[in-house]
């Protein structure tokens, strides 16, 4: 009697684990849910930028460049960084 309550508790464990370990196998690809984009580096007159956003989910980064903004030259010199034409 006691063999076969060992026998039925051991094929009810195996059981319980193959479900288990099934399931912890297959990572369900995560639909992005990305929060508004935050500036890490600010674009300059003559370098691109960076921004970046963040999945509430998962916290997959999402990275992205912001163009330079070009100098703005009045009277020959750059209102932004100085520089002369």
């Amino acid at each position: 009697m006691k063999k076969i309550l060992s026998i039925i508790l051991i094929s009810s464990m195996l059981i319980c684990m193959t479900f288990a370990l099934y399931g912890c196998g297959k990572d369900k690809a995560c639909e992005h849910s990305y929060g508004n984009w935050a500036v890490v580096t600010a674009a300059t007159c003559t370098q691109d930028g960076i921004k970046e956003r963040v999945c509430s989910k998962c916290n997959n980064k999402e990275t992205a460049s912001i163009p330079a903004v070009g100098h703005n030259f009045v009277n020959g010199i750059c209102t932004d960084c100085g520089a002369t034409e």
